[in-house]
C-alpha cells in the first residue's frame, strides 16, 4: 500500500545521487505485524546503522548481498 506513495522520495534520492533502497512487504503497512517482517525489519536497521553509521559490516552469511549492495553504493 505505502510502496506507490514510497516511490516520489525513492526518486527524489536516487535523482539526487543517495544511496536508497526500498524494501516490501506484501499484505503489510508502515508498522508490521506479522512476526517474522518485525523480525526482518529490526535485524535490517541494526546493521543498516552499523554499516552506514559506524562503518562495520555484518558477517553473517544471509546478509552477505546486502552488504554487497550496500558497498556498490558506497562506492
Amino acid at each position: 500500500m505505502e510502496y506507490r506513495l514510497g516511490l516520489e522520495a525513492v526518486s527524489a534520492f536516487q535523482y539526487a545521487g543517495a544511496p536508497v533502497e526500498m524494501c516490501e512487504f506484501p499484505d503489510e503497512h508502515h508498522v508490521k505485524w506479522h512476526p517474522a517482517h518485525r523480525l526482518a525489519i529490526y535485524e535490517r536497521n541494526l546493521d543498516w546503522f552499523d554499516f552506514w553509521l559506524q562503518g562495520k559490516a555484518s558477517s553473517e552469511p544471509k546478509r552477505r548481498n546486502e552488504i554487497r549492495r550496500w558497498e556498490a553504493m558506497r562506492r
